[in-house]
């Protein structure tokens, strides 16, 4: 009876350590695309409120629509806020952030 347990603990410890260490593979990205919005003068805010509207007013079939935030470089710095889109096996993070001064 000892030794079924001790093999049943390490094979449960094995398979634990094997599940944690898993590396999840990255998303993958199929594209970038940039967008100027020239003269734009509504904030980031009521941006993503017109097109979260725009989708609702679709009724698109199993859309998530959320926000989420973004570091702009490393850990520590600033976030930035996305609004994401979620359909199936696709995610759209779209930002509107202001660019340049013109």
């Amino acid at each position: 009876m000892g030794i079924l347990f001790t093999i049943l603990f390490w094979l449960f410890v094995i398979i634990l350590i094997v599940k944690l260490f898993q590396l999840k593979a990255p998303p993958a990205i199929f594209s970038h695309w940039y967008h100027l919005i020239e003269n734009l003068q509504h904030s980031s805010q009521d941006f993503y409120s017109s097109v979260e509207k725009a989708l609702e007013q679709r009724n698109l079939p199993e859309i998530e629509i959320s926000r989420i935030d973004h570091h702009e470089g490393g850990v520590f710095s600033a976030k930035r806020e996305y609004l994401r889109v979620d359909r199936r096996e696709h995610t759209f993070d779209i930002c509107a952030a202001p660019f340049g001064n013109k």
